[in-house]
């Protein structure tokens, strides 16, 4: 029966080491932002309900505190890749809501229309460059444009913020950052 236990344990050890490989291997290591080089600082993979749904990678510079991207502007980047086919037809609520406090109405309306169109494999961005422009990018068309660093900043606060939509992932996050 140990025995059995100890073979299952390894089992999963060895499929957990298994995702994190292939979270860093599928996660650019750097990007650029209108020519300012932002390396990864943290990633990880949003789970919900057992089901892998995003992989997220935040990228900003070295001499940039995690504390500050929630407040002053900087160059950030935020990169989403879908991993699941089974998305709901709109965007959870509370990215609805950023959308919404930082969009037009049109563009707003357009992104949730857009979000139903997603599936495996799609990639979003989430950019504040020296431009002083917060874009989103989807599978490399841009999407839109929104003046200021409010629509990174509440997406930010989502995944790294006092309340965030998943306790694990901003933990998760937050680690990976203090690692590296």
């Amino acid at each position: 029966m140990r025995r059995v236990a100890c073979l299952s344990c390894l089992a999963l050890l060895g499929a957990w080491n298994a995702a994190v490989a292939d979270i860093v291997k599928k996660t650019p290591a750097h990007v650029t932002a209108d020519s300012t080089p932002l390396p990864l600082q943290g990633r990880a993979v949003r789970e919900y309900l057992w089901v892998d749904v995003y992989r997220i990678g935040v990228y900003f510079p070295d001499d940039v505190a995690l504390r500050s991207l929630l407040k002053a502007p900087a160059d950030v980047a935020v990169r989403i890749e879908i991993l699941t086919d089974r998305l709901p037809e709109e965007p959870p609520e509370e990215w609805a809501a950023v959308f919404r406090d930082h969009l037009s109405g049109v563009l707003s309306a357009g992104l949730m229309q857009e979000f139903a169109r997603l599936e495996r494999g799609d990639v979003l961005w989430f950019v504040h460059d020296e431009s002083g422009n917060s874009t989103i990018t989807v599978n490399r068309d841009e999407f839109a444009v929104a003046t200021g660093y409010g629509l990174v900043r509440g997406m930010l606060r989502l995944w790294l913020g006092p309340d965030p939509v998943s306790p694990p992932l901003r933990e998760e996050l937050i680690e990976d950052i203090r690692d590296e």
